[in-house]
């Protein structure tokens, strides 16, 4: 079952769905079955912050969201071509909610895709980057090394394999699409360092989850500049 609605539409740890999304993936992606794939963004409302800005159409997809620790969206991981939502709950249980493509109710009831994920302080949909079937997972752990969950392409994952260590101190993994158009999924990692710096990094997909990123290169630095800690794209 879904986490149970609440009945106050600005109850903080609620979700919405907005029809004009500019934020970078996590939670990005074709909610509303336009066909265009970045014509949405979703947010979740906490008291201090909310991910995304408030533009276009808005309509409220639930409340109990404050059970989830962690949200990443924007990839089809149970291949009906509809771009799904994962939460892990304050137990470490990995939930799927499976996209519908209507805006009043995107979601289907979640399932359970496995527990373990309490050892995790960071977790990223990336869409397909390890060169299987379906859009896979990048967790980092709380010792800094990161993990691929390769999507098998019906909800779940294929057992993690280490694709990097000593990432504990990147404050976002932000997965960029096939940025460098080689064919290739790409990530782009933040470092910030207080006081306003902080630099980007570019992760060049192989494609290949053996072997997922053999290269990296930096960017550029002063990208800590941002107060509330976003990035836009």
């Amino acid at each position: 079952m879904a986490p149970a609605p609440d009945t106050s539409p600005n109850t903080p740890d609620s979700l919405e769905c907005s029809t004009r999304g500019t934020t970078s993936p996590p939670l990005g992606g074709d909610w509303c079955g336009s066909g265009r794939h970045w014509c949405d963004d979703l947010r979740r409302r906490t008291r201090r912050k909310r991910l995304g800005p408030r533009r276009g159409t808005r309509a409220r997809v639930g409340g109990g969201w404050g059970i989830s620790n962690h949200l990443t969206a924007g990839l089809d991981v149970s291949g009906d071509g509809r771009r799904d939502l994962l939460a892990t709950d304050k137990d470490g249980v990995l939930w799927l909610y499976k996209g519908t493509g209507s805006l009043s109710s995107p979601f289907q009831p979640r399932v359970r895709v496995g527990g373990g994920w309490g050892i995790y302080n960071k977790v990223t949909a990336t869409g397909n980057i390890g060169g299987g079937p379906a859009g896979d997972l990048i967790a980092r752990d709380k010792n800094g090394d990161d993990w691929l969950y390769l999507g098998k392409g019906d909800g779940t994952f294929a057992t993690r394999t280490q694709v990097g260590t000593t990432w504990g101190y990147y404050t976002d993994l932000i997965p960029v699409g096939d940025a460098d158009r080689d064919g290739r999924a790409d990530l782009v990692v933040r470092h910030v360092t207080g006081g306003g710096s902080g630099s980007l990094s570019f992760h060049r997909g192989s494609g290949n989850w053996r072997d997922l990123f053999p290269n990296s290169e930096r960017i550029d630095a002063a990208w800590g500049f941002l107060s509330d800690g976003s990035l836009l794209f």
